[in-house]
């Protein structure tokens, strides 16, 4: 996990470097490792990062291009970065570091927004174009990373927590429409949040800005018949290489790997899959005091299946 954030004034007045790093430092928890801002003109992007592959001082943020046209802040992983990487290599593109995050960089000089068809991975990031003058917002397939965003006194603030935008100005008032939702749905299934004026890009979406705020427009979305002519035990099969290759894509770490672990069938799979491949995989459980819970409340504690799955795949629990 890792945070970041940004302004654009959309006027083309400078941006100021305090009010960046006052988002930024709001959002710290996110990325202990590392921290760093880019301000220039009415452009200022700010990232903490929580380095996860090549823990070196190489993978910085925010992360220019050699010629200075493109400036990213990233959060994400990105499980076909390595594959990527080759092929841009095989195009001329040379990299600094080992991480993922100089690849979705040197992918998006060289394919520009195409590069998103590309993409096996959870992301949230911003792209700075310095030569056209436009910012780019990018959200993941799933939207597994979160990204807002509020358009307020003629600029754009963006930021991985609502609270990086309340930093920079954003009024803290209730979304009666997104509180209706929430009321009704328990959840909020539009694009609007319980802030007043501030939204989340939509999954599979990007948005981009200029001198103006364009609509977020979708770059991908998930369009699949079933084939009817595959058996019950083909599908079993080709469900479980999916799953185990999505498991094993994401073991790629230059630092410990751990799972969390509630005892139920979906982590349960992911800790079976990940501790054949890593002995002593770390596993995590939260519980909590019984002394003074009802019935109803007794099974909302799932130490007890979490030990008996740790135990019977041998995890560090």
């Amino acid at each position: 996990m890792c945070g970041i954030a940004g302004i654009l004034d959309l006027r083309g007045e400078a941006v100021d470097p305090a009010e960046v790093d006052a988002m930024a430092e709001s959002i710290t928890h996110r990325g202990p490792d590392d921290s760093g801002t880019f301000v220039r003109g009415p452009i200022g992007l700010a990232n903490n990062r929580l380095a996860i592959i090549d823990v070196s001082a190489a993978g910085h943020q925010p992360m220019a291009s050699d010629d200075g046209r493109y400036v990213l802040v990233y959060n994400g992983e990105l499980y076909n970065f390595r594959e990527l990487a080759r092929e841009l290599e095989s195009r001329g593109q040379t990299f600094r570091s080992r991480t993922d995050t100089e690849v979705v960089l040197r992918a998006w000089q060289e394919w520009g927004p195409s590069c998103l068809e590309r993409f096996n991975g959870m992301f949230a990031f911003a792209v700075w174009d310095d030569l056209e003058r436009k910012l780019t917002l990018v959200r993941d397939r799933f939207g597994v990373k979160p990204l807002y965003y509020a358009e307020v006194g003629g600029r754009l603030l963006f930021g991985s927590e609502i609270k990086a935008l309340l930093a920079a100005g954003v009024r803290a008032s209730v979304s009666n429409d997104a509180l209706r939702q929430y009321f009704t749905f328990q959840n909020v299934f539009s694009d609007e949040t319980l802030f007043d004026g501030v939204r989340m890009l939509p999954a599979g979406h990007v948005l981009s800005a200029s001198q103006r705020v364009g609509a977020p427009e979708r770059y991908w979305d998930l369009l699949h018949e079933p084939d009817e002519s595959v058996g019950e035990d083909e599908w079993v099969e080709r469900l479980r290489a999916a799953f185990e290759s999505a498991v094993e894509r994401q073991l790629v770490s230059d630092v410990p790997l751990g799972s969390y672990l509630s005892g139920g069938m979906d982590s349960a799979s992911i800790v079976a899959t990940a501790s054949a491949r890593i002995p002593r995989l770390m596993t995590f459980t939260g519980g909590f005091d019984l002394s003074s819970v009802n019935g109803l409340e007794l099974v909302f504690d799932e130490r007890g299946d979490a030990e008996r799955v740790a135990s019977a795949n041998s995890t560090e629990h």
